[in-house]
């Protein structure tokens, strides 16, 4: 609202008509309030211009941490990706295991076997 520049320029140009008749003659309340209203339009647009930048430089950063954290969030997808990885040749290793378990079983049944028919033989 305050922002627009009718409002501004009417602001400005009662203010510099105020001013010029300070030291000639005495200004009324009105005035007066016209001349605080100035002061205040141009010190909080000072001031908001501040808080602007400052909201800038926030959104500057968190720009920079998004992308810190996109950063961290790909290399957990690769340690993710390598951990399935990690993770299948397990399972092969496993599968190999297991079929040398059941080579080991079968190797003992028959070596077993032998032995128990050839002890049956020699009986």
């Amino acid at each position: 609202m305050l922002n627009s520049n009718l409002f501004t320029k009417w602001l400005d140009h009662k203010a510099d008509l105020i001013a010029s008749k300070v030291d000639r003659e005495q200004i009324t309340t009105e005035e007066m309030i016209v001349l605080s209203l100035q002061h205040m339009d141009l010190t909080y647009r000072l001031e908001f211009s501040k808080i602007e930048k400052q909201f800038k430089e926030v959104d500057k950063r968190f720009e920079e941490v998004h992308k810190k954290f996109d950063e961290v969030d790909k290399r957990f997808e690769q340690v993710d990706k390598r951990f399935e990885q990690v993770d299948k040749r397990f399972e092969q290793v496993d599968k190999r295991f297991d079929r040398l378990e059941r080579l080991g079983t079968w190797a003992f049944a028959l070596l077993f076997t032998g032995i128990l028919g050839i002890l049956l033989k020699l009986k």
